[in-house]
């Protein structure tokens, strides 16, 4: 809304729903300076209100400028003169010009005083936008690097959307069965105990505790003799592949993979720039013996003796003792 009451005083306000109290700017009549001061002899400031005063200042200013009442270049009363008019603290004023010359809305000179920005935080973004539809990207001025070629054209079979739960579903536990209320009694346990050291960076390779219970788990569970500082804590499958493949590959380097091998390990064996020679799976697993004919200089050996993922055969005994011979040779 906007209504004027003669050539020396405009009242306005923000509109809207809800009316904003209105604010009268008068032109001073002498100031020193090129560019117009104004002042603000009564910018009704609710004391009662909710909001705070340098908060209503703020709003009533950005309001003005953005309703072009301050037009860009106006020079606004220093806050020692505006807490002056409007019987308030100077760091109220202060507060509000801070947060108005931090949002590009007005700018200060040294020496001059405090103007309307002339280019206002909308114009940038109004322009930014119009820019965007116009500028056209050329592809081949941003090229992948091979590593991420490679990734890009590997097959995937990986959906977009979460596919719903069902049995024997690849991948899927029986989230069902997760013992929801115990879990959530333990993490509230510990949780108000828990020492501010847990909200800082924790050890790269994980919670040491952890590593120390994986590792007395290891022995006698499956066989592996380990120390915790060998062990790694990895948020998945395919975080433990990648880490894997950078820290024992370099780019051309062959890796022994199963015939029909898991999609994802192949991607990030690719994706670390090595040459994948597949070998004869069946029955008894991956056949060692038959990948060296193919690749003597192969430097790794990508295999799921257990549970062959995705046909599920289980490695032989003899084959296993053949692998751990190559891996040992």
């Amino acid at each position: 809304m906007l209504a004027s009451s003669g050539p020396a005083q405009v009242t306005f306000s923000a509109g809207g729903p809800v009316p904003t109290p209105p604010l009268f700017i008068a032109p001073r009549r002498a100031m020193a300076k090129r560019s117009a001061a104004v002042s603000f002899a009564a910018v009704p400031l609710d004391e009662l209100s909710s909001v705070p005063l340098y908060r209503q200042v703020y709003e009533r200013l950005r309001t003005a400028i953005l309703m072009g009442q301050l037009t860009p270049g106006t020079r606004l009363p220093s806050t020692r003169e505006m807490a002056i008019e409007l019987r308030v603290s100077r760091n109220t004023l202060m507060n509000a010009f801070d947060r108005l010359l931090a949002e590009g809305y007005v700018e200060g000179q040294v020496g001059s005083g405090t103007f309307v920005s002339r280019t206002l935080p909308e114009d940038l973004l109004e322009a930014r936008l119009k820019t965007r539809k116009t500028v056209r990207l050329h592809p081949e001025g941003r090229a992948l690097s091979f590593r991420g070629k490679m990734l890009a054209t590997t097959p995937m079979t990986v959906t977009r959307l979460t596919p719903k739960l069902r049995p024997f579903m690849s991948g899927s536990p029986a989230l069902e069965e997760f013992p929801v209320a115990v879990w959530s009694r333990l993490v509230a346990r510990h949780w108000r105990h828990l020492p501010p050291d847990f909200l800082n960076y924790g050890d790269p390779a994980g919670y040491m505790p952890l590593r120390k219970t994986i590792a007395a788990y290891l022995g006698p569970t499956r066989g592996v003799h380990c120390q915790p500082e060998q062990i790694v804590i990895v948020s998945g499958t395919q975080q433990a592949l990648d880490l894997a493949a950078r820290v024992l590959l370099d780019a051309g380097d062959s890796v022994l993979v199963e015939g029909h091998c898991y999609p994802a390990a192949r991607a990030a064996l690719l994706g670390a720039g090595a040459f994948l020679v597949p070998v004869l799976t069946d029955d008894a697993g991956l056949d060692i013996s038959a990948g060296v004919a193919q690749s003597a200089a192969a430097r790794m050996a990508y295999v799921t003796p257990s549970h062959q993922y995705p046909l599920g055969v289980t490695m032989s005994l003899l084959r296993r003792l053949a692998l751990l011979d190559w891996a040992n040779s």
